[in-house]
């Protein structure tokens, strides 16, 4: 809605309003998104729960005349967050019409996700948190809120680190960085591997490849994986050089790999 330079904005529900589980929008704002990868996902969210839907027809001319973005960051930006599984495609791009989008809600599926610790109390029917009331955490272990320790925010009390003095520092709230997965450890070093050697960043099926990538980790162990994908890109294989050194390729050429790094003529070329 177009309120007008001259108007003061004045949002109310009644005039609409974007139904968003809260759960959801800290696992949001805890993932390692930027802000052309957050206006997207907000962006999609307003489509598609702000219509009382899960999915919707989105182009990247929709949004990027939407969010004022440009269309080559909205397609970065975009598929960056189909490869981390945060954004779905519901139905490919047929002849004109657009791919079909949706928020994956399961956010512990999105291969960024940050699993800060945010410690929140529920306030009693009339408002007020005791003291000393044990807090829900995410955690398994319960923890005990403190009053000077903790800061009010909008009836929910949000748990910050003490200081070893005792005072409060607002600046860092409870938080552990998730450890990355071998899988995602070996997507990162394919990713980096091939933008060292062509000065491009590649394509990545998030779910296609990382399934490949993971059956690799899995039978060989990263340090191994790490190893053959060096050898992949290093290796003077026309077949590897006319295929485009994809993820899928790297699946299919292991054998060979395997034996041209212990020095032998290899066989066969797939798994």
């Amino acid at each position: 809605m177009d309120i007008g330079c001259d108007k003061v904005a004045s949002p109310q529900l009644e005039n609409g309003y974007t139904p968003i589980a809260n759960e959801l929008l800290e696992a949001v704002y805890l993932a390692d998104l930027n802000a052309t990868q957050l206006k997207i996902v907000l962006f999609i969210m307003r489509y598609t729960y702000g219509f009382s839907r899960k999915q919707h027809t989105l182009s990247v001319s929709f949004i990027a005349n939407g969010t004022g973005i440009s269309r080559r960051r909205v397609t970065s930006g975009l598929q960056s967050l189909i490869d981390n599984n945060i954004v779905r495609i519901i139905k490919d791009q047929t002849g004109t019409r657009a791919r079909i989008l949706q928020i994956n809600k399961h956010y512990k599926e999105w291969n960024n996700y940050n699993s800060c610790q945010l410690v929140v109390t529920v306030p009693s029917p009339d408002g007020v948190v005791t003291p000393d009331a044990p807090v829900t955490t995410r955690g398994d272990a319960p923890v005990t809120s403190r009053g000077d320790g903790s800061v009010t925010q909008d009836k929910q009390k949000t748990k910050y680190k003490t200081s070893i003095g005792g005072g409060v520092t607002t600046a860092s709230p409870l938080a552990k960085k998730k450890t990355p997965s071998p899988v995602k450890v070996a997507i990162d070093y394919y990713h980096d591997k091939f933008k060292s050697r062509f000065g491009e960043k590649p394509i990545i099926s998030g779910k296609k490849d990382g399934n490949l990538i993971k059956q690799v980790v899995n039978k060989y162990g990263i340090k191994k994986t790490k190893e053959l994908l060096d050898k992949f890109f290093e290796v003077d294989d026309k077949f590897i050089q006319q295929s485009g050194y994809t993820i899928g390729v790297f699946y299919t050429q292991v054998n060979k790999l395997l034996t041209l790094q212990a020095g032998k003529t290899p066989r066969y070329g797939r798994l």
